[in-house]
Protein backbone atom coordinates (compact mmCIF):
# COMPACT_ATOMS: atom_id res chain seq x y z
CA UNK A 1 0.00 0.00 0.00
CA UNK A 2 2.85 2.39 1.35
CA UNK A 3 4.26 1.56 -2.06
CA UNK A 4 1.65 2.55 -4.52
CA UNK A 5 1.41 5.47 -2.09
CA UNK A 6 4.68 6.35 -3.18
CA UNK A 7 4.72 5.69 -7.26
CA UNK A 8 1.51 7.64 -7.01
CA UNK A 9 3.39 11.16 -5.10
CA UNK A 10 6.53 10.81 -7.39
CA UNK A 11 4.34 10.12 -11.14
CA UNK A 12 1.87 12.95 -9.87
CA UNK A 13 4.91 15.73 -8.85
CA UNK A 14 6.54 14.51 -12.25
CA UNK A 15 3.90 14.45 -14.52
CA UNK A 16 2.76 18.39 -13.32
CA UNK A 17 5.07 20.49 -11.61
CA UNK A 18 3.22 23.76 -11.26
CA UNK A 19 0.86 24.61 -8.31
CA UNK A 20 -0.86 26.82 -10.03
CA UNK A 21 -1.83 28.65 -13.14
CA UNK A 22 -0.53 31.72 -11.54
CA UNK A 23 3.04 30.67 -10.72
CA UNK A 24 2.92 28.97 -14.21
CA UNK A 25 2.19 32.48 -15.59
CA UNK A 26 4.90 34.16 -13.84
CA UNK A 27 7.55 31.86 -14.66
CA UNK A 28 6.84 32.24 -18.73
CA UNK A 29 6.85 35.76 -18.14
CA UNK A 30 9.91 36.21 -16.05
CA UNK A 31 11.58 34.88 -19.64
CA UNK A 32 10.46 37.88 -21.41
CA UNK A 33 10.06 40.58 -19.12
CA UNK A 34 13.21 42.36 -20.81
CA UNK A 35 12.02 41.56 -24.21
CA UNK A 36 13.62 44.26 -26.94
CA UNK A 37 14.02 41.80 -29.58
CA UNK A 38 12.31 38.75 -30.76
CA UNK A 39 13.19 35.62 -33.56
CA UNK A 40 10.59 33.18 -34.03
CA UNK A 41 10.59 29.65 -36.65
CA UNK A 42 7.61 28.30 -36.66
CA UNK A 43 4.88 26.33 -38.49
CA UNK A 44 1.08 26.89 -39.01
CA UNK A 45 -0.87 23.95 -38.24
CA UNK A 46 -3.97 25.45 -39.83
CA UNK A 47 -1.94 26.62 -43.11
CA UNK A 48 0.28 23.94 -43.33
CA UNK A 49 3.03 26.09 -43.90
CA UNK A 50 6.61 27.04 -42.46
CA UNK A 51 7.07 30.75 -41.20
CA UNK A 52 9.51 33.48 -39.52
CA UNK A 53 8.60 36.77 -37.64
CA UNK A 54 11.22 39.24 -36.49
CA UNK A 55 9.92 41.54 -33.95
CA UNK A 56 11.34 44.79 -31.70
CA UNK A 57 9.69 46.91 -29.46
CA UNK A 58 7.47 49.58 -30.56
CA UNK A 59 5.14 47.48 -32.65
CA UNK A 60 8.25 46.73 -35.07
CA UNK A 61 7.62 43.27 -36.83
CA UNK A 62 8.19 41.34 -40.17
CA UNK A 63 6.50 37.96 -40.71
CA UNK A 64 6.90 36.12 -43.55
CA UNK A 65 4.30 33.17 -43.70
CA UNK A 66 3.06 31.22 -46.72
CA UNK A 67 2.90 33.52 -49.29
CA UNK A 68 2.17 36.53 -47.03
CA UNK A 69 4.89 39.07 -46.27
CA UNK A 70 3.82 41.71 -43.27
CA UNK A 71 5.92 44.82 -42.40
CA UNK A 72 5.25 46.91 -39.69
CA UNK A 73 7.73 50.16 -38.80
CA UNK A 74 5.60 51.02 -35.72
CA UNK A 75 3.55 53.80 -37.95
CA UNK A 76 2.94 51.60 -41.35
CA UNK A 77 2.03 48.30 -42.32
CA UNK A 78 2.27 46.69 -45.43
CA UNK A 79 1.15 43.77 -46.21
CA UNK A 80 2.63 42.19 -49.31
CA UNK A 81 0.40 39.28 -51.15
CA UNK A 82 3.29 37.18 -52.97
CA UNK A 83 0.35 35.75 -55.09
CA UNK A 84 -1.04 38.40 -56.32
CA UNK A 85 1.53 40.48 -56.11
CA UNK A 86 0.20 43.54 -54.33
CA UNK A 87 0.96 45.30 -51.57
CA UNK A 88 -1.66 47.12 -49.20
CA UNK A 89 -0.41 49.97 -46.97
CA UNK A 90 -2.16 51.28 -44.29
CA UNK A 91 -1.48 53.28 -40.86
CA UNK A 92 -0.84 50.86 -38.08
CA UNK A 93 -3.93 50.53 -35.72
CA UNK A 94 -2.95 49.25 -32.67
CA UNK A 95 -6.19 48.21 -31.14
CA UNK A 96 -6.66 45.92 -33.61
CA UNK A 97 -3.01 44.61 -34.47
CA UNK A 98 -3.10 41.27 -32.77
CA UNK A 99 -0.25 38.96 -33.78
CA UNK A 100 2.64 36.65 -32.03
CA UNK A 101 4.58 39.40 -31.42
CA UNK A 102 2.24 41.02 -28.99
CA UNK A 103 2.13 38.01 -27.00
CA UNK A 104 5.65 37.93 -26.13
CA UNK A 105 5.93 42.07 -25.91
CA UNK A 106 2.75 42.50 -23.73
CA UNK A 107 2.21 39.45 -21.82
CA UNK A 108 1.82 40.72 -18.02
CA UNK A 109 0.73 43.45 -19.07
CA UNK A 110 -2.06 42.77 -21.65
CA UNK A 111 -2.85 39.10 -20.65
CA UNK A 112 -4.40 37.27 -17.31
CA UNK A 113 -3.99 33.93 -16.76
CA UNK A 114 -7.55 32.05 -16.86
CA UNK A 115 -6.55 27.68 -16.35
CA UNK A 116 -3.84 25.55 -16.51
CA UNK A 117 -3.57 21.49 -17.47
CA UNK A 118 -1.22 19.08 -19.15
CA UNK A 119 -2.56 18.15 -22.45
CA UNK A 120 -0.54 14.43 -23.15
CA UNK A 121 -2.08 14.01 -26.52
CA UNK A 122 -1.68 17.25 -28.50
CA UNK A 123 -0.20 17.15 -31.90
CA UNK A 124 3.48 18.45 -29.83
CA UNK A 125 3.80 15.96 -27.73
CA UNK A 126 2.86 15.84 -23.64
CA UNK A 127 2.73 19.52 -22.88
CA UNK A 128 1.65 22.28 -20.19
CA UNK A 129 -1.01 24.11 -21.48
CA UNK A 130 -1.25 27.80 -20.03
CA UNK A 131 -4.78 29.55 -21.35
CA UNK A 132 -4.31 33.47 -20.94
CA UNK A 133 -7.05 35.75 -21.75
CA UNK A 134 -6.65 39.44 -23.01
CA UNK A 135 -7.52 41.86 -19.53
CA UNK A 136 -10.05 44.09 -21.80
CA UNK A 137 -11.31 41.09 -24.56
CA UNK A 138 -12.53 37.84 -23.10
CA UNK A 139 -13.20 36.26 -26.40
CA UNK A 140 -9.66 36.77 -27.06
CA UNK A 141 -7.67 33.80 -25.88
CA UNK A 142 -3.85 32.10 -26.01
CA UNK A 143 -3.02 28.93 -25.16
CA UNK A 144 0.88 28.35 -25.01
CA UNK A 145 2.34 25.22 -25.10
CA UNK A 146 5.34 24.45 -22.75
CA UNK A 147 7.73 21.89 -21.38
CA UNK A 148 8.37 21.26 -17.44
CA UNK A 149 11.63 23.61 -18.22
CA UNK A 150 9.28 26.65 -19.61
CA UNK A 151 10.32 25.45 -23.15
CA UNK A 152 7.93 27.12 -25.64
CA UNK A 153 6.68 24.53 -27.93
CA UNK A 154 3.53 26.06 -29.68
CA UNK A 155 0.54 28.81 -29.50
CA UNK A 156 -2.87 28.61 -29.94
CA UNK A 157 -4.76 31.85 -30.77
CA UNK A 158 -8.32 32.12 -30.61
CA UNK A 159 -10.29 35.28 -31.77
CA UNK A 160 -13.93 35.17 -32.15
CA UNK A 161 -13.73 31.13 -32.37
CA UNK A 162 -11.52 31.56 -35.47
CA UNK A 163 -8.77 29.43 -34.33
CA UNK A 164 -4.75 29.83 -35.25
CA UNK A 165 -1.76 27.37 -34.02
CA UNK A 166 2.22 27.88 -34.62
CA UNK A 167 4.73 25.26 -33.53
CA UNK A 168 7.04 26.88 -32.28
CA UNK A 169 10.69 25.66 -34.06
CA UNK A 170 12.96 28.03 -32.30
CA UNK A 171 12.94 31.45 -30.21
CA UNK A 172 15.61 33.67 -29.97
CA UNK A 173 15.29 36.90 -28.09
CA UNK A 174 17.46 40.19 -27.25
CA UNK A 175 19.49 39.57 -30.48
CA UNK A 176 20.31 42.31 -32.99
CA UNK A 177 18.00 43.36 -35.45
CA UNK A 178 18.36 46.22 -37.91
CA UNK A 179 15.65 48.59 -38.38
CA UNK A 180 15.88 47.99 -42.09
CA UNK A 181 13.59 44.42 -41.59
CA UNK A 182 10.78 46.79 -40.75
CA UNK A 183 10.57 48.77 -43.75
CA UNK A 184 8.82 47.63 -47.06
CA UNK A 185 9.33 49.03 -50.82
CA UNK A 186 7.78 47.85 -53.20
CA UNK A 187 9.17 47.10 -56.80
CA UNK A 188 7.39 48.71 -59.94
CA UNK A 189 5.44 44.99 -61.33
CA UNK A 190 3.95 45.28 -57.17
CA UNK A 191 0.69 47.00 -57.20
CA UNK A 192 0.11 49.21 -54.70
CA UNK A 193 -3.71 50.09 -52.78
CA UNK A 194 -3.11 53.14 -50.69
CA UNK A 195 -5.03 53.33 -47.65
CA UNK A 196 -3.43 55.82 -45.66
Amino acid sequence: MLRTFLLFFVLSSFAFSFQSKESAFDSLTKRFSNLKTLKISFYSIEHKCKGTLLAKNGNKYRLNFCSRLIVSDGKTLWNFSVEQTKVVIQNLDEQDNYSLDKIFFNIKTDFVPKDLYRENNSSFGSSNVLKLTHKNESDRMFYIFFTDKFQIKALRIVDNNIQETFKILSIKINKKISDSNFKFTPSKDIEIIDLR
